[in-house]
């Protein structure tokens, strides 16, 4: 999934729940736009990113 913030830092687009959320619903990545918090957690998901 692509997810367009615009670039903004002004709120998070993804966090370690969603993220979470994502890797067990089989997704294999997301590609982000914008701000993104929890990243250490985010690393630990098998989930692929893209900042």
């Amino acid at each position: 999934m692509v997810v367009d913030g615009g670039g903004s830092m002004r709120h998070a687009l993804l966090g370690d729940m969603l993220a979470e959320k994502a890797a067990s619903n089989g997704w294999a990545g997301l590609i982000i736009y914008g701000c993104v918090r929890d990243v250490d957690e985010i690393g630990k998901t098998d989930l692929g990113y893209r900042l």
